[in-house]
């Protein structure tokens, strides 16, 4: 498993879009199974399966 400690990007959304990136590649078998560390300021990621009145 490749492991990626990311901190050079502050913007969530382009944090997100590289998420979805490796994961099609990984899909694709471009690229190996990654583990991706990222931070951002201070913000709320809510997944298409979460509730925000439950996250936030």
């Amino acid at each position: 498993m490749r492991v990626l400690i990311d901190l050079a990007f502050r913007d969530p959304a382009l944090n997100l879009a590289l998420e979805e990136a490796i994961l099609d590649g990984v899909r694709r078998e471009l690229v190996p199974p990654t583990l991706r560390i990222w931070r951002n300021p201070r913000c709320v990621v809510v997944g298409r399966g979460q509730k925000p009145e439950e996250e936030v």
